[in-house]
């Protein structure tokens, strides 16, 4: 769960927001707690993962989750994982998805045009997968979705293009674990990436990790503003309003709410 709307700023009435998080990026840059946090707080709509598998030589795979909820993406985790598509590898990654109950997970096939990295992950992902009833931390079960996913055009204008507006409209939504410890080699950090990306080619010795993290977020905004935040929130607020309503009707025995056939209330209210 996560709350339908937060707020950010630089201080409020407890002082400076900023994290204590060692930062990697220049000067005054700084990471920052939200000034405001909603108290209703809801289910995700949708957790997917992005996968960068390594490419060659000493390349790291990147692995970056998030969820996606009222109009933020909220980033769960990422790292990079050496190895390559040995079952060792395979079932951590497997099992790391299923911590965080991502429904898919987006696959770089740009380097594995036979599907064999595939193939072998969604093997992985079997082995971990659980019926509904059998374990009561996932009590529908779990099982995740591999999805191949062709990258196009250049890598760090696509990177760019991906993050940039999230970013500026204050849309990502980071787990402090995400950067904290910063990453024993600073290549490997994600605030390194973030903050030393430029239009330039190969202008990052280590890309894995920013580029899981463009996969994911581009699939969950669709790499689009159009939605507006505030409307999401107060569309995710009445959701959760509507489902404890019709949990209490249910609970009292009282009859559910009257619909017209576009599944809206028509107008007559609780009947």
């Amino acid at each position: 769960k996560a709350p339908v709307s937060i707020a950010w700023g630089h201080a409020n009435h407890n002082g400076s927001t900023a994290a204590a998080i060692q930062s990697l990026g220049f000067n005054q840059d700084r990471l920052h707690h939200p000034i405001m946090v909603d108290g209703t707080w809801t289910p995700y709509e949708v957790t997917k993962a992005g996968l960068d598998p390594s490419g060659v030589g000493t390349d790291k795979q990147g692995l970056a989750i998030a969820s996606a909820l009222a109009g933020n993406v909220w980033v769960k985790f990422a790292k990079g994982i050496q190895g390559g598509a040995d079952d060792n590898t395979l079932d951590y990654i497997a099992s790391t998805l299923r911590t965080h109950n991502a429904a898919e997970v987006l696959v770089e096939t740009n380097n594995d045009v036979y599907g064999l990295y595939r193939q072998a992950l969604e093997r992985a992902i079997a082995r971990h997968a659980l019926e509904a009833g059998t374990d009561p931390a996932y009590p529908n079960g779990w099982n995740c979705s591999v999805v191949p996913h062709h990258a196009t055009m250049q890598k760090e204008l696509r990177i760019i293009q991906t993050l940039e507006p999230v970013f500026s409209a204050h849309r990502a939504v980071f787990d402090p674990s995400v950067f904290d410890p910063p990453a024993e080699e600073p290549t490997n950090d994600l605030q390194h990436q973030i903050t030393r990306l430029t239009k330039d080619r190969k202008c990052l010795p280590e890309d894995g990790l920013i580029d899981a993290l463009e996969i994911v977020i581009r699939d969950l905004t669709g790499n689009s503003m159009a939605r507006a935040q505030s409307d999401s929130a107060t569309s995710a607020r009445d959701r959760h309003r509507e489902k404890l309503m019709d949990k209490w009707r249910e609970i009292s025995g009282q009859p559910a709410r009257k619909q017209d056939w576009f599944g809206r209330d028509d107008g007559r209210g609780w009947t």
